[in-house]
Protein backbone atom coordinates (compact mmCIF):
# COMPACT_ATOMS: atom_id res chain seq x y z
CA UNK A 1 0.00 0.00 0.00
CA UNK A 2 1.43 3.42 -0.99
CA UNK A 3 2.38 5.81 1.74
CA UNK A 4 0.65 9.14 2.22
CA UNK A 5 3.52 10.98 0.62
CA UNK A 6 3.36 8.66 -2.39
CA UNK A 7 -0.39 9.24 -2.73
CA UNK A 8 0.06 12.99 -2.41
CA UNK A 9 2.83 12.96 -5.00
CA UNK A 10 0.60 11.00 -7.37
CA UNK A 11 -2.25 13.49 -6.80
CA UNK A 12 0.06 16.41 -7.57
CA UNK A 13 1.34 14.62 -10.67
CA UNK A 14 -2.22 13.96 -11.90
CA UNK A 15 -3.24 17.56 -11.22
CA UNK A 16 -0.21 18.81 -13.16
CA UNK A 17 -0.94 16.45 -16.07
CA UNK A 18 -4.56 17.61 -16.11
CA UNK A 19 -3.46 21.25 -16.22
CA UNK A 20 -1.14 20.52 -19.17
CA UNK A 21 -3.93 18.64 -20.95
CA UNK A 22 -6.40 21.52 -20.45
CA UNK A 23 -3.83 24.04 -21.67
CA UNK A 24 -3.30 21.90 -24.77
CA UNK A 25 -7.04 21.85 -25.38
CA UNK A 26 -7.22 25.64 -25.15
CA UNK A 27 -4.35 26.03 -27.63
CA UNK A 28 -5.86 23.47 -30.02
CA UNK A 29 -9.25 25.20 -29.86
CA UNK A 30 -7.66 28.56 -30.63
CA UNK A 31 -5.69 27.13 -33.57
CA UNK A 32 -8.81 25.46 -34.94
CA UNK A 33 -10.77 28.70 -34.77
CA UNK A 34 -7.95 30.50 -36.57
CA UNK A 35 -7.79 27.85 -39.29
CA UNK A 36 -11.53 27.85 -39.92
CA UNK A 37 -11.84 31.61 -40.37
CA UNK A 38 -12.77 32.74 -43.87
CA UNK A 39 -9.55 34.65 -44.42
CA UNK A 40 -7.30 31.75 -43.55
CA UNK A 41 -9.42 29.36 -45.61
CA UNK A 42 -9.18 31.73 -48.56
CA UNK A 43 -5.41 31.98 -48.06
CA UNK A 44 -5.09 28.19 -47.97
CA UNK A 45 -7.30 27.81 -51.04
CA UNK A 46 -5.27 30.41 -52.93
CA UNK A 47 -2.06 28.59 -52.07
CA UNK A 48 -3.54 25.30 -53.15
CA UNK A 49 -4.73 26.78 -56.44
CA UNK A 50 -1.27 28.22 -57.08
CA UNK A 51 0.21 24.78 -56.60
CA UNK A 52 -2.38 23.16 -58.84
CA UNK A 53 -1.92 25.77 -61.55
CA UNK A 54 1.83 25.33 -61.41
CA UNK A 55 1.55 21.58 -61.80
CA UNK A 56 -1.02 21.85 -64.59
CA UNK A 57 1.16 24.29 -66.52
CA UNK A 58 4.18 22.04 -66.01
CA UNK A 59 2.32 19.23 -67.74
CA UNK A 60 1.63 17.02 -64.74
CA UNK A 61 -1.90 15.66 -64.88
CA UNK A 62 -3.19 15.91 -61.32
CA UNK A 63 -6.56 17.29 -62.33
CA UNK A 64 -8.29 13.86 -62.19
CA UNK A 65 -7.08 13.47 -58.62
CA UNK A 66 -8.51 16.86 -57.67
CA UNK A 67 -11.95 16.43 -59.24
CA UNK A 68 -13.53 14.91 -56.09
CA UNK A 69 -12.13 17.77 -54.03
CA UNK A 70 -13.42 20.32 -56.52
CA UNK A 71 -16.93 18.86 -56.61
CA UNK A 72 -17.20 18.71 -52.83
CA UNK A 73 -15.86 22.25 -52.61
CA UNK A 74 -18.38 23.40 -55.18
CA UNK A 75 -21.26 21.89 -53.23
CA UNK A 76 -20.00 23.51 -50.01
CA UNK A 77 -19.76 26.89 -51.71
CA UNK A 78 -23.22 26.54 -53.23
CA UNK A 79 -24.68 26.25 -49.73
CA UNK A 80 -23.04 29.44 -48.44
CA UNK A 81 -23.87 32.74 -50.17
CA UNK A 82 -20.92 34.58 -48.60
CA UNK A 83 -18.49 32.14 -50.10
CA UNK A 84 -20.14 32.45 -53.51
CA UNK A 85 -18.95 36.06 -53.78
CA UNK A 86 -15.44 35.10 -52.71
CA UNK A 87 -15.27 32.26 -55.21
CA UNK A 88 -16.70 34.38 -58.00
CA UNK A 89 -14.11 37.10 -57.40
CA UNK A 90 -11.34 34.52 -57.13
CA UNK A 91 -12.33 32.96 -60.44
CA UNK A 92 -12.35 36.36 -62.14
CA UNK A 93 -8.90 37.19 -60.77
CA UNK A 94 -7.59 33.75 -61.73
CA UNK A 95 -8.87 34.07 -65.29
CA UNK A 96 -7.30 37.52 -65.56
CA UNK A 97 -3.98 36.23 -64.17
CA UNK A 98 -3.93 33.27 -66.54
CA UNK A 99 -4.74 35.52 -69.50
CA UNK A 100 -1.96 37.94 -68.59
CA UNK A 101 0.45 35.05 -68.12
CA UNK A 102 -0.39 33.59 -71.53
CA UNK A 103 -0.09 36.98 -73.23
CA UNK A 104 3.27 37.69 -71.58
CA UNK A 105 4.60 34.28 -72.61
CA UNK A 106 3.47 34.83 -76.20
CA UNK A 107 5.03 38.28 -76.22
CA UNK A 108 8.30 36.95 -74.76
CA UNK A 109 8.48 34.14 -77.30
CA UNK A 110 7.74 36.60 -80.13
CA UNK A 111 10.52 38.90 -78.93
CA UNK A 112 12.95 35.96 -78.69
CA UNK A 113 12.08 34.74 -82.19
CA UNK A 114 12.50 38.29 -83.61
CA UNK A 115 15.82 38.74 -81.83
CA UNK A 116 17.32 35.47 -83.15
CA UNK A 117 19.42 36.02 -86.27
CA UNK A 118 18.76 33.75 -89.24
Amino acid sequence: MPTKTGIQQRKHQLIAEGAVYRAGLVVARRELKDCVRGTSLARQAAGMMRGVAGQVFNGKGILPMLLPLLTSGFSAVAKRPRLQHLVRNTVVVAIAAISINVLLRKKASAVKSDAMPD
